[in-house]
């Protein structure tokens, strides 16, 4: 309750414990956009409107480059793909952007399903914040110092190695940094509101602190800016992991190499393994204990561990996957792939080859793979690279066998799983995928054109993506 002399708290006055307020209001030139003809015009636009936003575009572009970078996460690769925070508190994405971690009272747990990598990342993007290096952290506060608030993390992976130094970080200086008036801006209508956000060309101002080496756009919470010098020291630690784009082009800018002492703190240490148990979530259980398995290629401990864990829960519809198998043949399987791969090979080398099942959940009236070739290996750091194929099968291997599961996804369609089968109907999806890869395993031995890694898994299951490697590759 509130009166005059205790009103209730304006939400836009918050402030962080570092002092940064919460939400920053728009800057002035931002709400003169708002009172532009187009956007007073789309206010008075009619509920009923069919499009509830417009675009502002400047009269010209910049014509010269800009003086600061974007930095942005790399296609190349992704450090923590497989990494999941499970400490993470309630409402813990309304920290960082510049907010510091009020909300992160213990120490927070990351847990990677993978190996230890060899080669160790310096930066990269972990909603809401970033994790960077002891390395990077350095150059961080000699080069920008007052810039960044640092949070110890424990990042344990699956071999008993965990990261040695590494901290959670989010940039904390704050700064309006676009010309409103010569960029491009979106104007938003919401019931009776307007919002304003700049759009490409984002037109950094003229006039910027000398000392602003890096820091966020104070209402784009999400655009970290960079010096371009500052950009490229950064670089010549996380090439890899990190990209930086031009905002009055959009596009990404090929920073100069820079070559560094290969002295580096970043290093791994032992750590004592999570060992899964009944209490923990089925989520966390497949990832200690099911994803380690598959990137062996261990898949038939992983099905009898994931068939016994079904068979333990209450009786349901889905447990009838315990009981079947895939009955493709291996040496059709293998057929399939290598007149795809004799095909492909006319046009290009290639170097890796994917499959993966169609949305099996969704699509219960038939199971199969389709093959795509690519004339060049993305790694396993990564696998955004998957979506980048030279070639694609024209025909489909039907996966069958599984039958009868497929008629409880049917009747599924018109009635989703109760609450008390959800774990039920998670673990019969990931018994799918392992069954199907199994039968990629069983047919390599038979494949004669396959001569590079071959991955494997399901439409929308990026975690269960596997590369299986023939003999001798």
């Amino acid at each position: 309750m509130s009166d005059k002399k205790n009103p209730v708290p304006n939400p836009s006055d918050a402030r962080a414990s570092n002092g940064n307020l919460r939400f920053s209001p728009y800057p002035p030139d931002a709400l003169e956009m708002l009172e532009h003809p187009r956007s007073v015009e789309l206010r008075q636009s009619p509920p009923t409107r069919i499009q509830n936003y417009i675009q502002i575009l400047p009269d010209q572009n910049p014509v010269t480059e800009c003086a600061y970078l974007c930095l942005k996460k790399s296609y190349d690769a992704d450090p923590g793909r497989s990494a999941h925070w499970i400490n993470a508190p309630r409402l813990h994405f309304m920290d960082g952007s510049g907010v510091g971690f009020d909300r992160v009272l213990e120490l927070p747990r990351i847990e990677d399903s993978r190996k230890a990598p060899q080669r160790l990342f310096h930066l990269w993007t972990f909603d809401p914040f970033h994790v960077a290096s002891p390395d990077m952290v350095d150059l961080l506060d000699r080069l920008a110092p007052s810039s960044i608030a640092t949070l110890p993390i424990d990042w344990v992976f699956s071999d008993g190695n965990r990261l040695d130094g590494y901290v959670f970080v989010d940039f904390i200086r704050l700064h309006y940094a676009y010309d409103y008036k010569r960029s491009g801006i979106n104007v938003t209508i919401r019931g009776d509101m307007l919002c304003v956000n700049p759009t490409s060309p984002r037109v950094v101002r003229d006039e910027m602190p000398a000392d602003l080496q890096i820091f966020r756009d104070a209402n784009q919470r999400s655009d970290i800016l960079v010096t371009r010098a500052l950009a490229g020291e950064i670089a010549a630690l996380a090439s890899r992991e990190l990209r930086f784009d031009d905002p009055h082009t959009g596009r990404s800018v090929e920073l100069p190499k820079k070559r560094r002492s290969r002295v580096l703190k970043a290093a791994l240490k032992a750590a004592q393994p999570v060992v899964e148990n009944e209490s923990m979530s089925l989520d966390r259980r497949t990832r200690l204990r099911i994803f380690p398995l598959l990137q062996r290629g261990a898949f038939a401990e992983a099905e009898t561990i994931l068939a016994s864990w079904l068979k333990a829960l209450p009786a349901s519809p889905y447990h009838v996957i315990a009981d079947l198998q895939v009955t493709t043949p291996a040496d059709a399987c293998a057929k399939y792939f290598d007149d795809f791969i004799a095909v492909a090979k006319r046009d290009q080398p290639v170097r890796a080859v994917y499959t993966e099942m169609n949305g099996f959940t969704i699509n219960p009236q038939l199971w199969f793979c389709d093959g795509f070739a690519f004339d060049f290996n993305g790694g396993t750091e990564s696998f955004d690279w998957l979506g980048e194929f030279d070639s694609a099968t024209d025909t489909r291997l039907v996966i069958t066998g599984l039958e009868s599961l497929q008629q409880i996804y049917a009747l599924r369609r018109f009635a989703p799983p109760m609450k008390s089968m959800e774990d039920a109907d998670r673990l019969a999806g990931s018994l799918v995928i392992v069954k199907f890869q199994r039968l990629i395993q069983q047919a390599l031995p038979l494949m004669r054109n396959l001569e590079c890694p071959l991955f494997a898994s399901a439409h929308d299951y990026d975690e269960f993506v596997v590369e299986i490697r023939p003999a001798g590759c």
